[in-house]
This record gives structure tokens, sequence and C-alpha cells, in this order.
């Protein structure tokens, strides 16, 4: 089976500690990146997000994360860039990233996908870029990883472009941003 170079982002798989189904949104943050109740993290006009993109926290508001960010979450809802002034913000829906939630990703690049990859607890990936802008995870860089591959998608093969079950190793939410 080949498989086929058509990256999406991350995409909810399942909640380790919740069953199958949609994931909390977040509660938002305060300047810094600490949990505050005041709704959820605002992100900068200028920044333009797709759904199933990672951000970080910075400075109390959302951007893409990208290469080793540590991942505050995975946007649930578009984040067009209307070019407003500075000061305009966007409040999408954002599953956490915790270390309880499966992804489904795109490994990016051309690096062939072997069992070695799969299920070492000790191995962390980074976040890696497409040239369409969507995101996936870059086996072939392991230095300041934050993704951990759980195992192999249904459908997917060992090979190039696989898709891949992983976990976030690096995250807001649970004391290892």
């Amino acid at each position: 089976m080949a498989n086929t170079n058509a990256p999406y982002g991350f995409r909810l798989w399942s909640r380790g500690n919740a069953g199958t189904g949609a994931a909390p949104l977040t509660p938002g943050a305060a300047a810094g990146g600490t949990l505050a109740s005041s709704g959820p993290l605002p992100v900068a006009s200028a920044t333009t997000l797709s759904v199933g993109d990672p951000i970080k926290s910075s400075a109390g508001l959302g951007y893409l994360a990208t290469g080793t960010n540590a991942i505050y979450g995975i946007v649930n809802s578009p984040v067009p860039n209307f070019n407003e002034t500075a000061t305009a913000k966007h409040y999408p829906e954002i599953i956490p990233a915790d270390d309880t939630t499966y992804w489904r990703t795109q490994s990016i690049g051309t690096v062939n996908v072997t069992q070695g990859y799969i299920g070492v607890a000790s191995k962390v990936y980074r976040i890696g870029a497409t040239t369409s802008g969507h995101l996936g995870i870059d086996l072939s860089h392991t230095t300041g990883g934050v993704l951990g591959v759980v195992g192999l998608a249904p459908g997917s093969a060992l090979s190039t472009y696989a898709e891949l079950i992983v976990v976030i190793r690096r995250g807001a939410f649970f004391g290892a941003a």
C-alpha cells in the first residue's frame, strides 16, 4: 500500500482518560501562559491558523507552534487573518495539549517510517511543516522534540508520508512547558 502526501495538521484521535470524542476546550491563559478563567487564549489578528494547527502561548497570546515549541493546544476552529489592527484578537476553540490526548497526523518530508519510530517513550520528535503550510511530525529531528509516536494509524503503511498516532510530550497542561 502506498501512502498519499496529503498533510492535514493534527486531528483528535482519542482521549486516554476520557474515551473517544471531543476534548474540553481550554480555559484560557493569562500573561506568561499561566491558566486563568478569563476565557479562551486570544490569538493576535496577524496570526493565521487552520484547524489542526498546534499553538504556543507567549505573553498571554496564542501563536503557531513549530519545531520545538511547547504546545499549548490544537486549534479546533479556523482563525483567518483579517488584517485588522494589531490589537484585534480572535478566540478560537482550542483542544488542550496534554499527555492523555492522542492525535492523528502525517509524517512530513520523505522519511521512510519504520517500526523503530513507534512506541519508544524516550524518542520525541519535532513539529514539522510542509510546503502546503500544514504541520505534522518531523521524524528526522529528535533534538528538543515535543511529540511521541504511539502507533501507526489504521489504513497507513510503514513508509514515506505515513499517518501516525502521536501524543504531545511537552505541552502547557502537564508541567512540561
